[in-house]
């Protein structure tokens, strides 16, 4: 009986905010979309992207849409000087705080450092303390789902940092915006001498619709499976791909771990009458590496399937991962 062959390789992604974007002045409003003249207070949402290149299909998913965002400021006592809601707004556009003296509206002092917080596509947060903000948590029983399935979908995002009130009229706050969900994408290539493949489905098991809307702080998970059958999407000849999604989560070993399970029918070349339809396991995670997901972390898995025989799980050679 030979072992099936397969490989898996992980790439985990977070691209850096710019430090320069930190920098008051003309030229760094200018470039963030800023145009006020008078005084004004202004943040403005930038994503952490977790591609460093959009294609066409990526950019359907609509991963960075942003449909509401709260924001909130308070001093070192835990006093909220802000708590400011935005419909709609745009990655990149500054958005409106306050105007006009505005320094004296939310009693804000020169010199002074407070924190802020914001959360995107989150729950009505209006009127929280910190303690309700940090103790937040948000629940999405179909995070696993894309955008090509779920049309309203949106993505969890937060942020939290410091700034120091200036002593300029008008001030611009960059708020960078991290997700919650962790991001899994598999590929799936068949080599199999004699064979083609088709009819790729897919399952999802062992996945979190529980989240904190904070990194760092702790929600209870809530681990569960989808088992309706899903279609993995055919990118070319042999060649299959699934991308879905999860709220950071830990595991013990192999029967908790979160795992894709691709049910996969192979077609004889020679005579078409002939299929075999094969079920194969794939843990989103190398067994070997840390068993956990983690919050806008990208998980890709290549899984080069180039024998039929009567394994049907795919288990990790070392020498291969």
């Amino acid at each position: 009986m030979k072992k099936l062959d397969k490989y898996i390789i992980y790439t985990k992604s977070i691209l850096a905010f710019s430090i320069g974007l930190l920098i008051a002045g003309c030229s760094a409003e200018d470039e963030l979309g800023t145009s006020s003249t008078g005084q004004q207070l202004d943040f403005v949402p930038m994503i952490n992207d977790l591609q460093n290149t959009r294609v066409a299909a990526e950019e359907g998913l609509h991963e960075k849409d942003l449909f509401s965002l709260d924001f909130k400021m308070f001093d070192s006592n835990n006093n909220k000087h802000i708590d400011k809601q935005i419909v709609n707004p745009e990655e990149g556009k500054a958005e409106k705080i306050g105007d006009g003296n505005w320094k004296d509206e939310f009693k804000l002092e020169t010199g002074k450092n407070y924190c802020y917080y914001a959360v995107a596509n989150g729950n009505d947060l209006k009127g929280k303390s910190l303690n309700e903000l940090l103790t937040a948590t948000m629940h999405d029983d179909n995070i696993w789902k894309t955008y090509l399935k779920e049309s309203d979908k949106k993505f969890l995002m937060s942020s939290m940092g410091n700034y120091t009130i200036g002593q300029e009229e008008t001030q611009t706050i960059p708020v960078e915006l991290v997700r919650a969900a962790a991001k899994i994408k598999l590929n799936i290539i068949s080599t199999v001498s004699g064979y083609d493949i088709k009819d790729v489905k897919w399952k999802f098991a062992n996945y979190n619709t529980n989240t904190s809307v904070f990194a760092g702080q702790t929600a209870t998970p809530n681990i569960t499976s989808n088992t309706a059958s899903n279609e993995a999407q055919q990118i070319e000849a042999n060649k299959y791909a699934v991308t879905t999604y999860s709220y950071a989560t830990t595991w013990t070993g192999k029967d908790d771990a979160p795992q894709i399970i691709a049910e996969i029918t192979f077609v004889n070349k020679d005579d078409k009458s002939k299929e075999v339809t094969k079920t194969y396991n794939i843990p989103v995670r190398d067994p070997q590496e840390d068993k956990k997901l983690e919050r806008n972390y990208i998980y890709t898995i290549n899984a080069n399937i180039k024998y039929l025989d009567t394994e049907t799980h795919i288990d990790y050679n070392k020498d291969l991962g």
